[in-house]
């Protein structure tokens, strides 16, 4: 009964798009792959099969009693899911307008291209949507003991494989609307990258970084102290990040709202606005796969995270999505100039 509400939900939600005339416009494979293939490849990267599968599960049955130890996993693996399908989702997004800025000259396609470009952050809702759902069945049931403990496996090949199988899906996906030649800026990438290397020395040790690594992906047992220490690393690095894309994408949106009047100069600023974006997406999703190894081990010991990310996935979708609006809004204009 539970698959059967499943599918009854998603299609009142496809019948409503039906009804207000926008089912075609919201389909597009292209969209479909780089959101759903981005979130299972980073999940299958971080968490076993049989993890997996125990969460699709959970979600499809009617159970109302879990142990405490696999409450905590799944919890774990569908706020995972959430995250992964918003980056993926801005992701594609950010791709899609960064080629249409080499259309800018064809006005009459402009509209329609934009659309296209906004489904994928519509499909990592949709996954976001699905990912809080379950969720909330989950903290419904009623906690029991653990019958017997699960033992967490270390798995860094799977990371690694997984880790290659999402960029080879983000680079496929820009391979389809053209050259990658678009997507290289070096001024994104050396705020991105090299501020982020930097700030984050300011605060941890090599010795730390090391340790941390170390603890999450080879060393199968590992204690309460070093479990919270490596995810308040994680998370550290996590809001360094978004600091950094904030800073580099306003900096490139000051560029092009002042340029709106010149054509020639805007593009270059537009990239510095759109790329940033796209290089810190790629990071946090896959600093956030290597912080679900951990978790997995957290899930093991029964602790619960200490701290979050103070700038999490929610708040980079919606400035995401503001700065995509004010991007859309620039090309535009510029194109009816």
């Amino acid at each position: 009964m539970g698959f059967l509400y499943f599918i009854a939900a998603w299609l009142v939600v496809l019948l409503g798009f039906r009804l207000g005339g926008v089912l075609i416009m919201t389909t597009d494979p292209a969209s479909a792959v780089i959101v759903l293939g981005g979130m299972l490849t980073l999940l299958f990267a971080s968490w076993s099969f049989k993890d997996i599968t125990e969460a699709v599960g959970f979600v499809l049955s009617r159970q109302t009693s879990i142990p405490i130890r696999k409450y905590n996993k799944l919890s774990a693996i569908y706020a995972a899911a959430g995250d992964y399908a918003l980056y993926c989702g801005l992701l594609g997004t950010y791709i899609g307008a960064v080629l249409i800025l080499r259309t800018l000259s064809d006005s009459a396609t402009l509209g329609p291209k934009l659309a296209v470009a906004s489904v994928t952050i519509l499909y990592g809702l949709i996954f976001k949507l699905g990912a809080v759902l379950a969720r909330h069945k989950l903290k419904l049931c009623q906690l029991t003991e653990d019958p017997y403990p699960f033992k967490a496996r270390n798995q860094p090949l799977a990371l690694v494989v997984g880790t290659l199988l999402f960029i080879v899906i983000l680079l496929l996906g820009i391979y389809s609307g053209g050259s990658f030649g678009g997507f290289v800026d070096p001024p994104s990438l050396v705020i991105i990258l090299g501020g982020s290397l930097f700030l984050s020395m300011l605060f941890i040790s090599l010795g730390d970084c090391w340790a941390t690594t170390k603890n999450t992906l080879f060393t199968d047992e590992v204690s309460p102290a070093q479990a919270l220490k490596a995810m308040r690393i994680f998370n550290l690095y996590h809001d360094i990040v978004v600091a950094l894309v904030l800073v580099a994408s306003t900096a490139g949106l000051i560029g092009t709202v002042q340029t709106l009047n010149e054509p020639s100069r805007i593009g270059p600023y537009l990239a510095m606005c759109l790329l940033p974006f796209c290089y810190g997406l790629v990071m946090l999703a896959l600093t956030r796969a290597e912080s679900c190894c951990m978790q997995r081990k957290m899930a093991e010991l029964n602790l619960k995270m200490d701290s979050r990310p103070v700038l999490g996935a929610g708040f980079v979708t919606l400035i995401g999505l503001a700065c995509y609006l004010l991007v859309a809004v620039s090309l535009i204009y510029t194109v009816n100039q």
